[in-house]
């Protein structure tokens, strides 16, 4: 490819909401949820990402930004008008697009981390976009075990500000009661306030 992309501006403009119009094979759903999800994420940081659309204003990435926006009862939303692309390359963004969503994953370390942090800022962590079970999973899950040389001073128990040193002995104790937590519930959320009832 010759021309520089990095150089080039990704031009959007504002439209009325009715002029964009949904691609009637969109091959992906959206419920209610994930819908009100999204609105409630612009609502809280505003429009960061345009609806693309073709030519014609038929949408090929942001079906579900448009469905926010019409939650929201905005009348304008944010495009961008992919230009140059044939009907069939169109047609294999759309496709793509939902396809290589699909394939991320979440560095759960580093989500703990960035999660802790936004709370011990007093971030509201539901505007994260992970629900409360998620959360609590994430800043609950144990950290990879390390290798059997470790010491006890090296199995750290940690609070919100504070790190416990535990022995491996009480670490795999707290693992089975974890265990046990997760097979009768399904969820983290509620193993601390097991163990403050005794059990």
């Amino acid at each position: 490819m010759e021309k520089d992309e990095a150089s080039q501006e990704l031009a959007v403009r504002w439209v009325s909401v009715d002029q964009v119009k949904p691609y009637r094979k969109n091959t992906r759903a959206h419920s209610t949820e994930a819908v009100e999800k999204l609105a409630k994420l612009i609502v809280e940081f505003g429009w960061r990402q345009p609806i693309v659309v073709d030519e014609q204003f038929v949408i090929i990435m942001g079906h579900r930004r448009l469905l926010a926006a019409k939650s929201l009862d905005l009348g304008t939303v944010p495009v961008h008008v992919a230009t140059g692309l044939s009907k069939d390359q169109v047609r294999a963004l759309r496709l793509a697009d939902n396809r290589v969503s699909r394939d991320t994953i979440d560095a759960s370390d580093v989500l703990r981390e960035e999660l802790r942090e936004l709370e011990a800022a007093g971030y509201d962590l539901g505007q994260t976009g992970f629900e409360d079970d998620e959360v609590s999973a994430a800043l609950t899950e144990e950290a990879e075990r390390t290798d059997s040389s470790t010491s006890a001073e090296d199995l750290p128990l940690r609070w919100p500000n504070k790190k416990i040193p535990i022995s491996r002995e009480e670490a795999e104790a707290l693992d089975a009661l974890l265990e046990a937590h997760l097979r009768d519930s399904g969820l983290v959320h509620g193993f601390v306030r097991r163990l403050l009832d005794g059990g």
